[in-house]
């Protein structure tokens, strides 16, 4: 696949790329960001999807890569992946996203020196969060791990009004918010069959345990999330701990949907999903 880079900026141990890419799979030129190490081999490989309203260069404006040096044999592969959830064939546009996801970023990891088969990690936020998710239980086989920060997890059909105005009181959600979270799922997935098929809450049910018994599950979400996201990440613990697969959940005290509960969690989630204790 053929590359050009159109910005380099040095890390203290990593060096970042933004490449541009004609991609066959959306029919249209994409960009993803690459933080490769400085020296040495590349041991593993984590990606880290934006939210819903960011592109590849979200993770860097918002300083999350300002805080990966430790990490020297980890390369960071940030894909522009719009507000898609990484979905398969079902929006308007009939393009999948997920075969963009495994047939174009992954090689793109790959020819970035990354070896096939090595260890790979699945990281989002918001949006992303949601995507990382739900492309982690659909192919639980692909990734060693997964990290979500406050994730976009509902409980209510957003195609119907009456649910969600009841998730707006619920969750006390100003009206801006649960437009925010209606119009994208909608635009994503026009039939709610199409979204329980990208729902983590929903896929958790069907996945075996067993599946994800030596898999690394962190999510995380504060208590004061502007889109409630916490009533959605609780029910996803409960499901987990019903099932009896190990994970790490933390729900923040005084938390909100912002870069500074990005910057202070991001942090911990690259140290629960990479460290080996």
């Amino acid at each position: 696949m053929k590359t050009q880079t159109i910005e380099t900026k040095p890390f203290p141990a990593h060096l970042y790329q933004r490449l541009e890419f004609d991609s066959s799979a959306l029919k249209r030129k994409a960009f993803c960001g690459v933080l490769k190490p400085m020296v040495g081999p590349i041991r593993q490989t984590v990606y880290v999807l934006h939210g819903g309203n960011g592109d590849d260069q979200q993770s860097l404006q918002a300083g999350l890569m300002e805080r990966i040096a430790q990490y020297t044999d980890t390369q960071f592969v940030l894909p522009s992946i719009g507000a898609t959830c990484l979905r398969a064939t079902t929006g308007n546009d009939r393009v999948s996203y997920t075969r963009y996801f495994f047939e174009e970023i992954v090689k793109l990891a790959q020819e970035g020196g990354a070896a096939v088969g090595q260890e790979a990690f699945i990281t989002g936020f918001s949006m992303g969060g949601q995507a990382a998710l739900n492309l982690f239980l659909r192919f639980p086989d692909q990734f060693k791990g997964v990290g979500a920060n406050f994730a976009s997890l509902i409980l209510f059909d957003y195609l119907d009004s009456a649910q969600t105005a009841q998730y707006a009181v619920d969750g006390r959600v100003a009206k801006p918010y649960v437009d925010n979270i209606v119009g994208d799922f909608t635009r994503e997935f026009p039939l709610r069959a199409q979204f329980l098929e990208h729902d983590p809450i929903a896929l958790i049910e069907a996945v075996s345990p067993s599946q994800l018994a030596a898999k690394k599950i962190y999510f995380d979400v504060g208590d004061q999330d502007e889109f409630a996201l916490y009533l959605g990440s609780d029910r996803l613990h409960e499901l987990l701990k019903q099932k009896g697969i190990t994970h790490q959940y933390e729900r923040i005290p005084g938390g909100h949907h912002d870069p500074v509960f990005l910057n202070q969690q991001f942090p911990k989630m690259l140290s629960f999903l990479l460290n080996n204790d």
